[in-house]
């Protein structure tokens, strides 16, 4: 659950999937669709990697990279 909550996600939107940069800010991508095919995951990449998709939500991120556990 609280892995759910880092990424903003709700359990009833399960299963699902996002692309997540993680760095200073955490970008988020939601597909258009709940399908999960292999098409539509790879469309979905593509899309980013080619430039084509905005971001759907940032966030900074809440644990510095210095943070020691």
């Amino acid at each position: 659950m609280r892995i759910l909550e880092f990424f903003g996600l709700k359990v009833d939107e399960c299963p699902t999937y996002r692309y997540i940069t993680l760095g200073d800010d955490m970008l988020k991508y939601k597909p258009d669709t709940a399908d999960i095919t292999t098409d539509a995951v790879s469309s979905f990449v593509s899309s980013i990697l080619d430039g084509k998709r905005q971001v759907s939500s940032t966030a900074c991120c809440r644990f510095s990279k210095h943070t020691s556990s």
